[in-house]
């Protein structure tokens, strides 16, 4: 882990301006974060490295795209 700060899920969130919610499926997933005891950190190190990976925003289009 880095030594810069350690930042929480919600400190992390407005830093890359998503959900909080966002940020612990993101540490959930094993994408970013270490649980250390029953919380959430993320290095700033780490949050900056992740938040230059392109992403698509919003939700994925439905499996179903039938012009019914």
């Amino acid at each position: 882990m880095s030594t810069l700060p350690l930042m929480t899920p919600e400190e992390a969130a407005n830093y890359i301006g998503v959900s909080s919610v966002r940020i612990r499926q993101f540490c959930t997933e094993g994408r970013i974060g270490q649980k250390v005891g029953e919380r959430w950190v993320i290095s700033e190190d780490e949050l900056r490295q992740f938040a230059k990976i392109p992403r698509q925003t919003g939700r994925p289009p439905s499996e179903n795209t039938s012009n019914v």
